[in-house]
């Protein structure tokens, strides 16, 4: 029996807003139909504590930035306060691809880890010949879902290599509510998997599906993201070994289901 028929039946994308139209394009470049259902979604936070952070934001070694969010939230408070990132002393870090959007911001030095992931932030700064160094972490405060392992992890990690300072720059949080037609499908099963960028996006799906989730054919960007999934109760059928982008994702997503055929 095959395990997907119908292969005109679409995948479907649950990463955020700022991320979905970016993964449904590399999806449509291996010529595989995706459909966009966020399933959670991230918001700036003024947050009144940065008054206190930006007083000191020259006294940084290195300013941590883990997601494109986190890099916008940066970049309004400079923007808010006339700061030139040039100006800072600093070395900027951010994962994966989003170290274009550093570039973008001319928010350099930039650092990006090997591994690119939380744990790889670590390991990346583990290795430096700074002894002590000054750490600023922007993190998201994470609101009506549990908060998945990931930053308080990379906190717990931080805190052994220097002296961290940590903040909620933006807010993840589940969408309000799915379209009809999305939580049709996913009831009806009418689709190939759905793919998962993030832990926190099995914890939205969870939480909008509590009697089928642990049925649901789910894809995971990458081992911390299936972390998440499989404490909560999910059974992933694809864990993806290369996670540096989302080119490399739909390659794997395309690779694993042309092997159902």
């Amino acid at each position: 029996m095959l395990l997907f028929p119908v292969m005109n039946k679409p995948i479907i994308v649950t990463a955020p807003p700022i991320y979905n139209s970016a993964l449904i394009s590399a999806l449509h470049k291996q010529k595989r139909k995706a459909v966009s259902a966020a399933v959670i979604e991230t918001i700036l936070f003024d947050n009144p504590h940065f008054e206190t952070v930006f007083q000191n934001i020259k006294s940084y070694d290195y300013i941590i930035l883990p997601s494109k969010t986190a890099i916008h939230s940066f970049v309004y408070q400079l923007k808010k306060r006339n700061i030139a990132p040039q100006t800072l002393p600093t070395e900027f870090i951010a994962i994966g691809k989003d170290k274009e959007e550093l570039e973008k911001h001319n928010l350099l030095p930039m650092l990006a880890p090997k591994e690119p992931s939380t744990q790889g932030i670590v390991n990346l700064l583990r290795k430096t010949n700074k002894n002590n160094p000054a750490i600023l972490l922007l993190t998201p405060k994470v609101e009506i879902i549990p908060e998945p392992a990931i930053i308080p992890s990379l906190i717990s990690g931080l805190k052994e290599i220097g002296g961290l300072t940590f903040i909620e720059g933006y807010i993840t949080k589940p969408v309000h509510s799915l379209a009809s037609s999305i939580i049709e499908m996913i009831r009806q099963n009418n689709y190939q998997l759905i793919a998962l960028s993030s832990g926190g996006e099995a914890l939205a799906l969870k939480k909008n599906f509590p009697e089928i989730y642990s049925q649901m054919k789910i894809a995971c960007f990458g081992p911390y993201t299936a972390q998440t999934a499989i404490k909560e109760g999910f059974k992933p059928l694809l864990i993806g070994s290369k996670f540096s982008s989302f080119e490399d994702y739909a390659q794997t997503i395309n690779h694993f289901l042309s092997q159902q055929k």
